[in-house]
């Protein structure tokens, strides 16, 4: 059975680019290397909500 692309919430620290510091939604293919990342977020807890959000319009988007 092949691995399937994912994504998952991390936090990622940038002492050089300040700006990019925080919470981010990391896009990653089935063998592991990312492709794509949407962020910062504020929070854990509004990256998963924001994730949360896409999952559901891609769901409905399938239909």
């Amino acid at each position: 059975m092949p691995k399937q692309a994912y994504e998952k919430i991390e936090y990622l620290d940038d002492p050089e680019t300040p700006d990019n510091t925080g919470w981010w939604i990391v896009y990653y293919n089935p063998d592991g290397t990312s492709y794509d990342a949407v962020g910062p977020y504020e929070g854990e807890q509004e990256a998963t909500k924001i994730q949360q959000v896409a999952a559901a319009s891609r769901t409905f988007a399938a239909r």
